[in-house]
């Protein structure tokens, strides 16, 4: 809320600085608790709005929380070892195990992992058993970033094939345009794709085509997040958000 020092933001502080070269990577937020992911592998909690903050994942040994997801009660941390779910004691790797998962999304009580070199995996049981979904990929199977629709309509950005689509029901990935996918948002009525070098596109026909959001005056977008009432946050690399 307020006015702010950029052409339409609010006021803001900081909360916290975590130190020992923890880059904060991965944010996400179950209605009470903030947890926090970082580039050096530990994961954060606050339950006071960002006041106070304790490590949630001792031992877990990770060197990378790359993307954090709230799934059917249990949070799911994408690391470079597999993916970490904590159902309430403890954190355990999930058997999406050995692959370097960068991107976590979920819906209607399903999760999605996109991996660096090995594609799409899919778990309906909180990842005990994952199935790979990679029909249609081809040769791009390094996947940088996932998003899906509500009406169950998924995208993922991959690093040099652009970005593919897998509508609802369907079982094979179509190709849509838009170059070096590193970020990815949807509405209910737009996509917007964060590109690694070109900025940010946005598309009004289901991927069909994508426009590049040229009011917007940035090159690197390293991550998209739509709130609730559909505004649109993006992080740049060197441009702030």
């Amino acid at each position: 809320g307020g006015t702010g020092s950029g052409n339409t933001g609010g006021n803001w502080q900081s909360v916290c600085s975590f130190g020992d070269g923890s880059i904060v990577y991965s944010l996400i937020y179950d209605g009470s608790t903030i947890y926090a992911g970082t580039w050096g592998g530990k994961i954060f909690k606050s339950t006071d709005t960002g006041k106070t903050w304790i490590l949630f994942n001792s031992g877990m040994n990770a060197s990378f929380i790359w993307s954090l997801n709230i799934c059917s009660g249990n949070i799911f941390a994408a690391t470079e070892k597999g993916v970490y779910v904590y159902s309430g004691s403890t954190w355990t790797l999930t058997s999406l195990s050995g692959k370097d998962v960068h991107s976590l999304i979920s819906l209607n009580g399903v999760l999605y992992a996109g991996t660096w070199g090995y594609g799409v995996f899919r778990s309906s049981n909180n990842g005990t058993s994952w199935t790979a979904m990679n029909d249609g990929f081809g040769a791009f199977l390094t996947i940088q970033a996932l998003t899906i629709r509500s009406n169950g309509d998924i995208y993922a950005g991959s690093v040099g094939g652009g970005i593919f689509k897998l509508a609802a029901g369907s079982s094979t990935w179509s190709k849509l345009t838009c170059g070096n996918v590193w970020a990815l948002g949807s509405t209910s009525t737009a996509i917007f794709a964060g590109t690694y070098g070109d900025g940010l596109y946005k598309s009004l026909d289901n991927g069909a085509t994508f426009t590049k959001i040229t009011s917007l005056d940035i090159q690197f977008v390293y991550s998209i997040s739509v709130d609730a009432s559909n505004n649109i946050y993006v992080g740049s690399l060197s441009n702030g958000v």
